[in-house]
């Protein structure tokens, strides 16, 4: 699915730019999963945090996480998601007000009958002659999306603060602390990675949107950062912990030492086809 995004005013409309673009409601419903499994995302992010904080703070309390339990914690990861997906669908969905608002400028920046397109948008407010109408829908979904943003956000830091502390006071072989620290670095920087670009990166558009600052051709980045930072997550992870980067450096080791033996097998095979090709049979 290909997400591209139309600021006007002090709305953000996000359409369906892909092959099911013009496929309804697949189209529609598309943004509406993507919002969802970002907010899944959001919710693996604590959760790998709350892990880590029992398995250091609280190790005898750790039967939940164990099978056939662990299981159950994918209800309430899917449950995450499935609140941000319904919020784009409900409240989020195209009505009347926008498309008054938003038609002519959609015309005349995407070339588009904007009844054509598929999309959500984040309009919440709307001011005519100095008098100022406040759409409740889309503002009850705006506030339930950041208060879920914080709330992920608050129990990262919650969790993160109580295992340094916890490590710095028990008493820990050297490699068990060394493992946990790489660890926690792990997850240190995989909060902030989506921290600078994901929750920053939309904060900030959608609050200078709302505000009615005229557009910046940054907000057309702002889908592409969000995504980047599932593939700079894992990378984090493979940096910090060494049996991992041992892992990936073995694997290259032996990805270059295939290839060096495949070019030597090919620089032995290719003279002994030029002698025969030297030699052409005469037929009698």
């Amino acid at each position: 699915m290909l997400q591209a995004i139309h600021i006007y005013g002090n709305s953000y409309m996000a359409y369906n730019n892909g092959f099911l673009a013009d496929v309804q409601p697949w189209a529609f419903l598309s943004l509406c999963s993507f919002i969802g499994m970002y907010g899944m995302s959001t919710a693996v992010l604590a959760l790998h945090f709350v892990y880590r904080y029992f398995l250091v703070c609280r190790p005898t309390q750790m039967k939940p996480f164990d099978r056939p339990y662990i299981v159950f914690w994918a209800i309430p990861v899917v449950t995450w998601g499935f609140i941000y997906g319904f919020i784009t669908f409900y409240c989020f969905c195209a009505n009347e007000e926008f498309y008054r608002y938003a038609q002519y400028s959609v015309s005349e920046k995407l070339g588009r009958d904007i009844r054509d397109l598929s999309f959500f948008c984040v309009f919440i407010y709307e001011v005519v002659a100095q008098k100022t109408t406040v759409y409740w829908k889309p503002t009850m979904g705006l506030f339930a999306i950041v208060v879920m943003m914080l709330f992920t956000l608050v129990i990262m830091i919650v969790c993160g603060v109580k295992i340094v502390l916890q490590l710095r006071k028990v008493a820990m072989s050297a490699k068990t602390i060394s493992i946990q620290h790489q660890l926690l670095r792990a997850l240190i920087t995989q909060a902030i990675i989506p921290f600078l670009m994901s929750y920053i990166p939309r904060f900030l558009m959608f609050f200078f949107v709302i505000m009615g600052y005229p557009p910046l051709r940054i907000y057309t980045f702002v889908p592409l950062v969000v995504a980047s930072y599932t593939v700079l997550d894992p990378i984090a992870t493979i940096y910090f912990i060494h049996e991992y980067r041992a892992a990936v450096m073995k694997i290259v080791g032996r990805l270059i030492l295939m290839r060096h033996r495949r070019n030597i097998s090919d620089a032995i095979t290719e003279p002994h086809n030029h002698t025969m090709d030297t030699h052409p049979t005469t037929g009698h």
